[in-house]
């Protein structure tokens, strides 16, 4: 759920939740992985996984959620502008360092 609500009322991804996005993203949570995707830069159809592909979001959206994020090839890479998107690699995320955690009061 503090996954979930990060990108919704913190409007940031790190650490466990860009885990926690990716998992569910590539693997389908264990019941249905990504299906032909649309690279959101190079616009060309491919079928994502952790080694040919990021997770992005366009940094000008309103909230990082799952329904949201789109894949990105490896191969254009490169001409990601970081100053448009938000890239989350699956091959290189580490430990949330930060510590970041979000309280809820009921």
């Amino acid at each position: 759920m503090e996954s979930i609500l990060q990108g919704t009322y913190l409007i940031k991804i790190s650490g466990d939740t860009a885990r926690f996005f990716s998992q569910i993203l590539y693997d389908g949570g264990g019941f249905c992985p990504p299906g032909t995707q649309t690279c959101l830069v190079s616009e060309l159809d491919f079928q994502p996984t952790i080694e040919n592909s990021v997770i992005a979001w366009y940094k000008e959206n309103q909230v990082f959620q799952m329904e949201n994020a789109g894949f990105i090839r490896r191969e254009v890479l490169e001409e990601v502008d970081s100053s448009v998107w938000l890239v989350i690699d699956p091959l290189s995320q580490e430990p949330d360092t930060e510590g970041t955690q979000l309280e809820i009061n009921v």
